[in-house]
């Protein structure tokens, strides 16, 4: 007889939420239940983000950038411990940077994460995925071709902004790529972002379109340049 585990029937799971829901409401109140739900129910029900994507040919050549301070740069591929703890740690801050999806995933197919360091301590990080990407935007994995990276999310401790350090580090992460044989990079920058905007157009990044991501009823739509269905991601990047 196969043996079942009832810590994760569907009763177990049901009375879980109930008790989580019950200390939820003991601490906070009826109202903030109410807004956390409304708040749950649009994401479910829609949801949406619009962004300009970017690609450089890494045969071309990059300008010689300098930091502004002391930079130690580490190419990450299969020993990524430090720097999941150091995201970990932070996310609470910036709830951006550690997703599960996206680490396990990069875990598996050894995305490189690239460790910005100053005085040996972490003051920020590029991550770049490689085969199947999973991007946060939009819930979704993505596939790039083999001779394709993908930078998918770029950050600098505030206090140490305003140094050349990620127009730096992204030199560097260039110049490494193109010598592992890549050929081509990819991005893709919210509008409001005005500095990531700049830094990575500084590097080469030319604009290939913006893409908008809406979810209605938990289907996904892609447009593209405001009015140009997209039926998958992956014919776009292979335009």
């Amino acid at each position: 007889m196969a043996y079942r585990d009832g810590r994760n029937s569907p009763f177990r799971r049901l009375l879980y939420i109930q008790i989580r829901g019950h200390r939820a409401l003991k601490r906070d109140g009826v109202l903030f239940l109410i807004k956390k739900l409304v708040r749950k129910i649009k994401y479910l029900t829609f949801r949406t983000t619009c962004s300009i994507w970017f690609c450089k040919s890494l045969n071309e050549p990059v300008d010689s950038i300098t930091a502004q301070l002391d930079i130690d740069i580490k190419f990450l591929v299969e020993d990524k411990s430090r720097l999941i703890n150091w995201l970990r740690e932070r996310n609470e801050r910036f709830p951006w940077m550690y997703k599960s999806k996206e680490i396990e995933l990069a875990e598996t197919d050894k995305h490189i994460y690239v460790s910005i360091l100053h005085n040996s301590d972490i003051i920020g990080y590029i991550k770049v995925g490689i085969n199947n990407v999973y991007i946060h935007d939009f819930d979704k994995i993505v596939f790039f071709p083999k001779d394709s990276a993908f930078i998918y999310d770029t950050f600098i401790l505030p206090e140490y902004r305003g140094n050349k350090i990620a127009l730096y580090a992204l030199s560097k992460t260039i110049h490494f790529l193109n010598k592992a044989g890549f050929q081509r990079l990819w991005c893709h920058i919210e509008k409001w972002n005005i500095a990531s905007l700049k830094t990575f157009q500084k590097a080469g990044f030319t604009p290939k379109g913006s893409i908008r991501f809406s979810r209605v009823l938990g289907l996904p739509f892609f447009v593209k340049d405001g009015y140009m269905p997209l039926i998958t991601l992956n014919t776009f990047i292979r335009e």
